[in-house]
């Protein structure tokens, strides 16, 4: 009498914490797509990525650099640092600070950076729409 094989899957969790079924010792094997997004001028400079998208999000939340390096722990230098490395590269403003006093200081994204974080955002989405799903190959 011959014995039926049996596929074992195995529960993975992947860095965004989603569980994933994986066939494992199969005919197929099941793959999910990954991807890194950035924005590039055209010159190739670095404009904005996941973690600066992230830290513009965080200061229209917070309304302050500081509050916002806070929130996703990052030192404020850091953040500062991002914000002046994307100003330069698109040579405008993105940010709008207003220094501190009796009211402390406090900071907003300008128009440019507001549409910035908005297609990012939105190209995220068209990427992750296309991406959704997992990808099966016959071994």
């Amino acid at each position: 009498m011959k014995e039926k094989k049996t596929k074992k899957l195995e529960t993975n969790k992947n860095r965004s914490g989603i569980k994933e079924e994986n066939v494992e010792r199969g005919k197929k094997s099941f793959y999910r797509p990954r991807y890194k997004l950035w924005l590039e001028s055209d010159h190739g400079n670095f404009i904005v990525g996941e973690g600066t998208a992230q830290l513009l999000q965080a200061v229209k939340k917070e309304g302050s650099i500081s509050e916002a390096a806070r929130s996703l722990q990052i030192s404020y230098a850091h953040a500062w640092r991002k914000i002046r490395e994307i100003e330069q590269n698109l040579k405008t403003p993105v940010v709008e600070r207003k220094r501190g006093g009796k009211t402390g200081g406090s900071s907003a994204l300008t128009a440019e950076g507001e549409v910035l974080l908005q297609e990012y955002e939105q190209l995220k989405r068209a990427v992750e729409k296309v991406l959704d799903g997992s990808i099966c190959v016959n071994v």
